[in-house]
């Protein structure tokens, strides 16, 4: 069927119809099966009005994980590098901001409501509450803070946010909290008026920060005319109501710039945003861009010295490498995506004078002066390095301009058979699992009668207290199994250093003062001195060997304890239901339900320890430079000169080597610590849902189960219902 704004209106017209007679069914089952089909409609029917009403906006997304650099890439894209967009320190201060033409610049933010609001508390509450059951518990022992605790405990990410929120708003943010939505309106008369208006509504510490839900900006650039730029919140945004403005924009977007870190490119969870939540949509132009693209080349620095661009050109074959196995072993079934590489704070580095830099800028200008010295040994080669590594003028040529402005209205087209072909198969999907469900209903109903009905209650009931029970025996299994991974995982990691140091033997020409007229008099010596661009490069292979091995050993270890617990869940239902064969139960749902926590523990699986091993690479780049020795000396003759000079090089070794062990041995300890803390975590998830897992499982069936006697006791009636419900299914579904 094609859709065209002629049928549209028609076709929901009648679906709807069929839905709402559906709804008016007097059986709780019914009600439930045709609440979901109308969710999705709702949901596409929004979309859809989008996509039909404002078919001369071309709308792009800006999309990936919070830290990917969204910011920073539009500020490069559309600000010549000012940082007119914060960036965002935490998922709680990740917005979702619109930028689009108008004739007057000027800006709205959308804040939360009452409701929104009194939701956040509630869930603040529930973090606190959690938070004190976990103290003296499975953490007793460790002098932990509360953030570290909530951490280790896996509080989920919504209670965690909703907290941050709470927390963070001030008396003055409260009072923009109004009973209904409320959008206020500012105009600016620049980049730099508006540059320092909106660090208050949407930077990291802004004063209202924390009750903004999103920010509109309009601005007087040709650039912008018919185009919506949208940089959204993470991909897996914690706040809910901000995550619903993200999807409702990607149903009615047409193409998007998805950019993922380069250190963590092209992941899972960017794959299942690519394959999940793009791909079903209907967006077929998408642009991957590997964004902090710097990040890698710094990671690589050791092994190409001061050869920028063969660490450039290894680093593109290893992403793209990445990306195409990676989007192979997906599920995406869309056009490939284009790809390209991006260092949005290149471009900020850039346009702006020497001494308008800030910290963070400064900090990356250093780490890659000192692994390609070469390309950043003057102002104006530092500048045309960055200006290349942003790529922000291909960028913009190739993608935003060639790619979707200049195929404007074959990407508007493209993205509205897309989008209604993928709406179509999975609204169909939907329909066929409900009317699949309400059928087997309606044939049990129709061969049972109370009595045995009964006799299926007590057998189902048994089996949940038999799973309940082994449940709990599972959980010393994931407690014994975690610290085996513990202990695999660091028996796994290699030495971070051998206790000795590169040296290199130096001539040089020494001074002392003679006792004849206090002349200076000059002499050769030769010593052994600690090299300290090899000590860097050593510690740093060695650092990350260690951390990349760790890494890999817990992700490995991780994999089979997931495997372990999944296949035991699994025998534990089957053995259930094999001791009683009378039972009425639908084990692939409680299957579903108490494997939740294997998609909990999902969360742990992954070490980050690039923040640890780049601060001991930073101590040991900050003792390198320590490294020199004085060659000038008092009254006294040349081998006496001689000989202190080498006893200075031997001193100067020996605290180089001092200060580097404090430095391996406090990195140790830290990964030690990490993976302790990693332990913890897995334990913890496991053994805080457990009861929850079980308890819901069991209200399930007790639900199911009142349903099913009530159906059968007045069996001629529910019948007829269920009969009525299939038929509105039919109907629906020959409608699409």
């Amino acid at each position: 069927m094609i859709i065209s704004s002629e049928n549209y209106g028609q076709m929901l017209s009648i679906i709807y119809e069929s839905i709402g007679q559906g709804e008016q069914i007097a059986n709780n089952k019914v009600k439930d099966s045709f609440c979901k089909i109308k969710d999705e409609f709702n949901q596409f029917r929004i979309g859809a009005d989008k996509l039909l009403g404002e078919n001369k906006v071309l709308k792009i997304g800006v999309v990936g994980q919070v830290k990917a650099g969204k910011s920073s890439f539009l500020n490069s894209l559309f600000f010549d590098g000012e940082n007119v967009l914060p960036r965002a320190s935490t998922p709680m201060t990740a917005g979702l901001t619109v930028l689009e033409y108008g004739e007057e610049n000027m800006f709205s933010i959308d804040y939360y409501n009452e409701k929104e609001w009194n939701t956040f508390e509630g869930k603040a509450k529930q973090y606190d509450d959690f938070l004190q059951e976990q103290k003296g518990m499975l953490l007793e022992g460790y002098n932990l803070s509360d953030e570290e605790i909530a951490r280790m405990a896996n509080i989920s990410e919504d209670l965690t946010s909703a907290k941050e929120l709470v927390s963070s708003c001030s008396g003055t943010a409260r009072s923009k909290i109004k009973a209904q939505s409320f959008v206020e309106t500012k105009t600016f008369s620049d980049i730099s008026d508006l540059q320092d208006i909106l660090a208050d509504y949407v930077g990291a510490e802004g004063r209202y920060t924390s009750v903004v839900k999103s920010l509109t900006i309009k601005l007087n650039d040709e650039r912008l005319k018919n185009l919506r730029i949208v940089d959204t919140p993470g991909v897996n945004d914690p706040i809910q109501s901000r995550e619903f403005r993200t999807r409702e924009f990607l149903r009615e977007c047409h193409g998007v710039f998805l950019l993922s870190y380069a250190g963590r490119f092209f992941d899972s969870t960017d794959v299942n945003f690519l394959s999940g939540r793009i791909g079903s949509q209907g967006i077929g132009t998408v642009v991957l861009i590997a964004s902090k693209f710097d990040s890698v080349l710094q990671d690589v620095g050791t092994k190409f010295p001061d050869d920028l661009v063969g660490a450039w050109e290894d680093c593109e074959r290893q992403l793209k490498k990445q990306f195409r196995r990676n989007l192979a072993e997906s599920d995406y079934k869309g056009d490939e995506p284009r790809f390209d590489v991006s260092s949005g704070i290149g471009y900020s580095i850039y346009n702006k004078p020497r001494d308008k830099w800030d910290s963070m800028e400064e900090h990356v200008v250093k780490q890659m002066k000192q692994f390609y010295p070469s390309n950043f040994d003057t102002i104006e080669n530092i500048k045309e390095t960055f200006f290349n590594l942003a790529n922000i003028d291909v960028i913009r040529d190739n993608y935003l301009d060639g790619l979707f402005v200049k195929n404007r209205d074959r990407i508007m087209q493209s993205k509205l058979d897309g989008y209604f072909a993928n709406v179509k198969k999975n609204i169909t999907n939907i329909i066929d699992d409900q009317r699949s469900a309400l059928e087997k209903h309606y044939q049990f109903v129709n061969n049972n009668d109370i009595s045995e009905m009964r006799k299926i209650g007590d057998s189902t009931r048994r089996i949940i207290k038999v799973i309940k029970a082994e449940i709990n025996t599972l959980a010393n299994v994931c407690d014994d199994n975690a610290e085996k991974m513990r202990k695999n995982t660091w028996n796994s990691v290699p030495s971070l250093w051998n206790g000795s140091l590169p040296t290199v033997e130096e001539c040089v020409t020494a001074y002392r003062k003679s006792t004849f007229w206090g002349s200076n008099k000059t002499f050769s010596v030769s010593f052994r001195r600690i090299d300290p661009q090899k000590m860097i490069r050593t510690l740093h292979e060695n650092f990350m060997k260690a951390a990349d091995k760790m890494t890999s050993s817990w992700e490995k270890e991780s994999e089979e304890l997931l495997k372990l617990i999944n296949g035991k869940i699994n025998d534990i239902i089957t053995a259930a239901e094999r001791q009683d064969t009378e039972a009425h139960i639908d084990a692939d749902s409680i299957r579903h339900i108490l494997t939740e926590v294997i998609a909990k523990m999902d969360n742990v699986r992954t070490l980050d320890l690039k923040n640890i091993i780049n601060k001991a690479i930073e101590q040991v780049v900050d003792v390198s430079q320590d490294c020199d020795i004085s060659t000038h000396f008092g009254s006294m003759d040349n081998n006496e000169a001689s000989e202190k000079l080498k006893k200075r090089a031997n001193d100067k070794r020996q605290e180089i080597t001092d200060k580097v062990k404090r430095i391996c041995n406090s990195l140790q300890s830290e990964l030690e610590t990490k993976l302790d803390e990693s332990k913890v975590a897995v334990v913890s998830v496991f053994t805080n849902r457990k009861e929850e897992l079980v308890s819901k499982a069991s209200s399930e069936v007790d639900k199911y189960l009142v349903q099913l006697e009530n159906d059968i006791k007045n069996k001629e009636s529910e019948l007829a219902l269920y009969g009525e419900a299939i038929k509105q299914l039919d109907i629906i579904k020959s409608k699409l």
